[in-house]
């Protein structure tokens, strides 16, 4: 399975971290503003058929999505990690193989009449579309773009072993929740996380709900947060990706 741009990536400068990351203790902050805030949702006109290149997007109001290209077929249900400007982030069963759940962000275009989704392309509105019931929110939604680096790691994440022959798949969500996945979709690790941030370098801690002893992993990360290396001095570093979909998804 090989990850989209995969070997560019690997030659990205990591160490130009964001200048933007707002100091936090720990992700109970996440998207939860003061009781004096205005909240605004678009509610985006979603549920319906979407149409792109060979391939096509159905979501139904009972929460289940279907998608279709030339070679590949995905169904599952879906749930919104988060709506804010153009974009709603959702989490879908059952996408892509790798993992049991994946996450991929919508950004709409001004009339609402298309969608860029990640690396997939541009879809077009091929019915009349209906927004979300709310319902299918998660718990701690983004309604608001991400301020804090634990808002910016809501999404799924690929990490690369550093002999480049072991992937893991993490799920960050907004609720301060996490599920870790390998290539054979197995799911090897859940529990909560929480985020430092100092100067330059998030650290993640995390629990484990086996039980398991916590740790605590400092990076780095770019300056658009879709890459963090890890800066154990006792572990070989990894690189990780944020929703970097496999160039073929089965």
């Amino acid at each position: 399975m090989i990850i989209s741009s995969l070997g560019q990536k690997r030659e990205l400068e990591v160490a130009n971290m964001s200048q933007d990351i707002i100091s936090e203790s720990n992700s109970s902050a996440i998207n939860n503003p003061s009781s004096n805030a205005l909240i605004q949702i678009n509610h985006h006109g979603f549920i319906g058929n979407w149409s792109g290149s060979n391939t096509s997007f159905s979501f139904k109001d009972n929460g289940t999505y279907t998608y279709k290209s030339e070679d590949y077929q995905a169904s599952g249900s879906y749930l919104v990690a988060g709506e804010y400007e153009d974009i709603i982030l959702l989490k879908l069963t059952y996408f892509a193989q790798h993992s049991g759940e994946t996450y991929l962000y919508f950004r709409f275009n001004q009339g609402d009449t298309k969608v860029s989704v990640d690396n997939l392309g541009t879809f077009s509105r091929s019915t009349d579309v209906a927004p979300v019931a709310s319902n299918f929110y998660m718990t701690n939604s983004l309604k608001y773009a991400p301020q804090y680096a634990s808002e910016s790691l809501i999404g799924t994440w690929t990490r690369i072993s550093s002999d480049g022959q072991t992937i893991d798949y993490i799920n960050y969500n907004p609720d301060g929740s996490f599920e870790e996945f390998n290539n054979q979709m197995v799911k090897i690790k859940s529990g909560k996380f929480s985020v430092n941030t100092q100067n330059k370098t998030i650290t993640i801690l995390i629990s484990f709900d086996d039980g398991s002893p916590g740790i605590q992993i400092p990076y780095s990360t770019n300056s658009t947060f879709t890459i963090l290396t890890s800066l154990s001095t006792n572990q070989p570093n990894t690189i990780s990706y944020k929703n970097s979909l496999p160039d073929k998804l089965n």
